[in-house]
């Protein structure tokens, strides 16, 4: 009965190191923001990322959140 928990504890710790290092990848963008990805080789990517959950590789890429605008009517309360 050791064994058995002694592999689960291994089992476990595994599972709780690889969920670990699989979420350095991935990046989430909430609703209404926009984020550029800038590559250390490559420079500023052209593509904006919308909202969802992304890939990027650390180390090589930083994200960068761009400000968000809020949404206003300023614009159609100019004419009244």
């Amino acid at each position: 009965m050791e064994a058995f928990f002694n592999k689960m504890q291994k089992v476990g710790f595994a599972m709780l190191g690889g969920g670990f290092l699989l979420t350095r990848f991935f990046f989430v963008v909430d609703g209404g923001q926009r984020v550029l990805v800038y590559d250390k080789m490559r420079g500023l990517q052209a593509k904006e990322y919308g909202e969802g959950m992304h890939f990027y590789v650390p180390g090589l890429q930083v994200r960068k959140n761009k400000q968000s605008i809020p949404q206003t009517n300023k614009i159609l309360n100019i004419g009244a």
